[in-house]
């Protein structure tokens, strides 16, 4: 999955993309506790998200949220092995 930052004006749009693209379960409540738990729920084949314009997001979302973000990102790659989160950095 694709994230691209340039895109993802708010912290709405960013969780919307996210449960339309990785198929959430509608009682996704859409705040970063819940994107952890559906991340490290995840069984499914190996799954990568990859975040790109992460500059943009620093400056759409603050940098506060984008930390917590990639954070829980990183966080949830480390507990599932199914589960691979990269951005243009890490490549």
């Amino acid at each position: 999955m694709l994230l691209d930052g340039s895109k993802l004006a708010t912290i709405e749009a960013f969780h919307e993309a996210l449960s339309r693209g990785l198929h959430f379960p509608d009682y996704y409540g859409r705040n970063l506790d819940a994107l952890y738990d559906c991340l490290t729920d995840y069984d499914g084949s190996p799954l990568t998200i990859h975040w790109t314009s992460i500059e943009d997001s620093l400056k759409l979302l603050g940098e506060r949220t984008t930390s917590a973000l990639l954070s829980v990102f990183k966080d949830a790659a480390a507990r599932n092995p199914s589960l691979i989160f990269s951005t243009p950095d890490s490549n």
